[in-house]
């Protein structure tokens, strides 16, 4: 127990560290620590690190960012959509799908699709294209993408969630 401890706890040094000084995270790095976060069952805080560092609601939806990560002694991790890429959409995703968040998870790959307009079983949040998405982008979803989707709605169980789950998969 004492190890994981002293694990998340350097893990949130390094983030006040980056914050302290004010960077701007690379994509490679973003991806790095919302993975240790995630390997650490802190799905939030990779959320939180994802919004902050890019500048995207963490939800997938149109919502404006609200996360800001400020350091201990100033500064704040700079947002910037530079830090977008597959593999930080893909830690998105399993953040919420870890959390039991199918909606989210959702919006998440249909901003990765560059899809906008995907709803809430509600339809109160709407999803947001994000840059370097869609038919023509530098990003595409792929095979892991559609797996962490499938997973969540696994997880939410039921008939409804076997439904979304061939229709990801027919996707």
């Amino acid at each position: 127990a004492a190890e994981p401890l002293m694990v998340r706890q350097t893990l949130d040094k390094v983030v006040d560290a980056l914050a302290s000084a004010s960077m701007t995270l690379d994509c490679v790095t973003l991806s790095l620590l919302m993975n240790f976060y995630l390997s650490c069952s802190r799905p939030e805080k990779a959320i939180e690190l994802f919004e902050a560092a890019t500048g995207f609601a963490g939800d997938g939806s149109s919502s404006p960012a609200r996360v800001v990560i400020k350091g201990k002694t100033g500064g704040r991790i700079m947002p910037s959509d530079s830090s977008l890429n597959l593999f930080t959409g893909t830690a998105l995703m399993q953040a919420h799908g870890s959390r039991g968040d199918f909606n989210s998870v959702s919006r998440v790959l249909a901003a990765l699709e560059g899809r906008s307009g995907v709803t809430d079983d509600d339809g109160s949040l709407e999803s947001a294209p994000w840059p370097w998405t869609g038919t023509y982008g530098s990003i595409q979803p792929d095979t892991v993408c559609y797996n962490v989707a499938v997973a969540a709605a696994e997880k939410i169980g039921g008939s409804r969630a076997l439904l979304r789950a061939l229709e990801l998969f027919e996707r």
